[in-house]
């Protein structure tokens, strides 16, 4: 058993620094056209897949917490076949969970071979990766833990329902032909949840944002990582706004707006104006406090806590997703925020990796 581990482990770190772009996986394509609920589901052949769950906590004495919980699926080569046992794909879990009141961030991290009973999708639809589970249906259930001992649960709803990302779903991540991800969002979950945190177990309500990627080439050969934001405004707006940036200094830009009526809207040419930085104890420098422009918003963002990278024992990818708050400016009106941000490739570049 403890070889296998090992082998796991080592097979997923030669995953995640692999940047070649092997034969063989399966490209995004602007002609395919995503549908539901069978997206939801593994996209097998794709190199890079994510569900991503940010959002936010609050307990009856009106307590915050932030909290991210991540399903991965990288393949070493491409599962062509769609088979369940297949050794190169590995499922990989993150989750965070950012106590404001106490200052304190907590992270884990899981990581399994895709094999029956390890890892893998069970026949109700239900992602596993050890104890860690994710079940997208009429609605989102999630049950994560940490080694530190916090675990949640939660039943989350949308209004709404999917809602495509780019060009109906066809996420371009630079200006390279065929550099793009399949990308789509629920930007209105809410629901309720149980909470374990410092020998507590509380009750709390939820609110979340979750992006489903997968691609195979999304980033370009010189592009080091990404700064990605989402925001809740309390007028009910909400805006999902990243940057790709590059060695070249060929920075990709994508801004989008959702109003509580169902319009959307894309912010042509966001304005990122980085501020202050700090420097994390894996030696990455962030920029944590921003100003961004977008169209007729302008948008200052501070983190709720510096400290809220995740450094992970196994993948070695250092990042920092965290809570963040602050207000708009819209039309000439102030408006408070809060919303989630995401830093990657300050650390280790992220080029050819996704």
């Amino acid at each position: 058993m403890k070889r296998f581990l090992a082998c796991n482990v080592i097979c997923l770190l030669l995953a995640f620094t692999s940047w070649a772009d092997p034969p063989g996986f399966r490209r995004a394509s602007e002609k395919r056209r995503l549908t539901f609920p069978g997206d939801h589901r593994p996209h097998t052949g794709f190199k890079t897949e994510w569900w991503y769950y940010t959002g936010f906590l609050t307990d009856a004495e009106g307590q915050r917490y932030g909290f991210q919980f991540t399903v991965f699926k990288i393949e070493q080569r491409p599962n062509l076949s769609g088979s369940n046992s297949e050794p190169g794909t590995y499922f990989m879990v993150h989750f965070t969970l950012t106590d404001d009141a106490n200052r304190t961030f907590y992270q884990t991290e899981r990581i399994q071979r895709l094999f029956p009973g390890l890892a893998g999708m069970a026949g109700d639809g239900e992602l596993y990766v050890a104890n860690q589970k994710l079940k997208i249906a009429d609605r989102h259930q999630i049950h994560a833990s940490s080694s530190e001992g916090i675990s949640l649960a939660l039943d989350l709803r949308s209004e709404l329902g999917p809602v495509l990302q780019g060009k109906n779903g066809f996420s371009p991540k630079g200006f390279d032909p065929g550099n793009a991800s399949h990308y789509y969002s629920f930007i209105d979950l809410n629901g309720t949840g149980t909470l374990r945190v410092r020998d507590k177990t509380l009750s709390v309500k939820a609110t979340a944002w979750m992006d489903h990627e997968f691609a195979s080439n999304a980033l370009a050969s010189d592009q080091t990582g990404w700064d990605w934001f989402h925001f809740n405004l309390k007028d009910g707006r909400k805006f999902v706004v990243f940057r790709v940036r590059s060695e070249t200094n060929r920075i990709y830009r994508y801004a989008r707006e959702f109003t509580k009526a169902g319009f959307v809207r894309d912010i042509h040419k966001p304005e990122f104006k980085p501020g202050r930085t700090w420097q994390a104890p894996s030696g990455a420098t962030y920029p944590l406090d921003w100003e961004l422009v977008l169209a007729d918003c302008r948008i200052v963002a501070k983190p709720w806590i510096d400290d809220q990278e995740l450094r992970p024992a196994f993948s070695k990818i250092y990042y920092w997703e965290g809570a963040i708050e602050g207000e708009a400016v819209c039309d000439g009106k102030p408006v408070g925020i809060q919303g989630y941000m995401e830093l990657t490739g300050y650390k280790d570049k992220m080029k050819g990796r996704f």
